[in-house]
């Protein structure tokens, strides 16, 4: 991974994967962003992946994260991922919402919204996360 630029305002970089097995292997190119605006961050990735059967996949995620978000130390989020190989990988999209119960302790409601196009079916979940810090 090469960092390009690290401000505090904004972080940028660009990572290479090689990989290689028995039945061929693949190599990825992705570009990273970080602009931080305060307490709003909004990040973003895009990759690139060629395999040498000559399959190529691009995904793109984003997300968007206010930190602080009604009390100090919680954040809110919306996060999306998608990809160009539509019958590998579904559209995600999910809205959280962190609570740090202390500083090794958070809580993490959420609702994940997806779409298969394989199926064309769209499904809702909720998810509940406990985080530990060590």
């Amino acid at each position: 991974q090469l960092i390009l630029v690290d401000d505090n305002h904004l972080k940028a970089g660009v990572t290479y994967f090689h990989e290689l097995s028995s039945t061929g292997g693949e190599q990825t190119i992705a570009g990273l962003l970080n602009i931080n605006l305060g307490p709003l961050q909004v990040r973003g990735q895009y990759a690139s992946t060629e395999t040498t059967v000559g399959e190529n996949t691009e995904s793109y995620v984003g997300s968007i994260t206010i930190q602080d978000f009604i009390n100090e130390g919680h954040e809110f989020g919306v996060y999306a991922e998608m990809s160009s190989d539509e019958s590998a990988e579904p559209t995600v999209i999910e809205a959280y919402y962190e609570l740090n119960v202390s500083e090794f302790f958070s809580l993490t409601p959420a609702v994940i919204y997806t779409e298969d196009f394989i199926t064309n079916e769209e499904q809702v979940y909720g998810a509940f996360r406990a985080s530990f810090r060590f």
